[in-house]
């Protein structure tokens, strides 16, 4: 997270050595290159350097993010399918921001509820992310009108309190409609992020993705 301009916190450390604790995995943090001095592409090229040494193994990799490092989730699993690269064995996004066009028109109506993501920032995140020669609708900015036939199991969290919840729960429809198998939890009068948070909503994001890849099929 950290809209494009700003590294991991506190919180997304305590996420990481709980998801390395209850998944008996490693996890892996790329510190991408950050706006406003670079855009999208230096990123995904950087990641994916990345992405081809951790699956040089052969070993099962899910790839995670929250809010803009959710939405680099999204769209770094886009880059790797039009690129004919082999593609992550899940996705997961808490928040992640999807539309940059900000087409639904329910939007200003979940603005008002946000505490964390007020229009404003957004906006100005989004200039310094997306160069100008790109659509605001590209899928590596706006995951939401990417091609999804074909993708991998993905999980994703928004709550009803945020910004984000009209385009996350847009992005899941299609992604259903695409054919994939796909699993959302909705926070009731939760904020943008709430997992990343010592709530009780953090434990049960947990059980409830733990159960998604290694529970019966939903």
């Amino acid at each position: 997270g950290g809209g494009f301009m700003i590294h991991m916190n506190d919180c997304h450390r305590d996420i990481c050595q709980r998801l390395a604790k209850q998944m008996n995995c490693t996890v892996y943090i790329p510190l991408y290159p950050l706006a406003p001095n670079y855009y999208v592409q230096t990123t995904m090229d950087m990641i994916a350097g990345l992405y081809k040494k951790v699956t040089a193994d052969g070993k099962p990799v899910y790839i995670m993010g929250d809010s803009a490092g959710g939405n680099i989730s999204l769209a770094f699993s886009l880059y790797l399918k039009s690129s004919g690269e082999k593609l992550p064995d899940a996705i997961f996004g808490i928040s992640p921001c999807c539309d940059f066009s900000a087409s639904s028109p329910d939007i200003l109506e979940y603005n008002k509820k946000d505490i964390f993501v007020p229009m404003e920032f957004n906006y100005e995140v989004y200039t310094h992310w997306r160069p100008e020669d790109m659509a605001a609708t590209d899928p590596l900015v706006s995951p939401l009108f990417g091609d999804w036939t074909g993708m991998p199991q993905t999980f994703l969290f928004t709550g009803t309190d945020e910004t984000f919840y009209p385009e996350i729960m847009a992005t899941a429809q299609k992604m259903k409609d695409a054919g994939m198998r796909v699993g959302v939890l909705i926070g009731n009068g939760l904020f943008h992020t709430a997992p990343c948070y010592g709530l009780p909503v953090q434990d049960q994001y947990f059980d409830e993705i733990t159960e998604f890849l290694y529970g019966s099929e939903q």
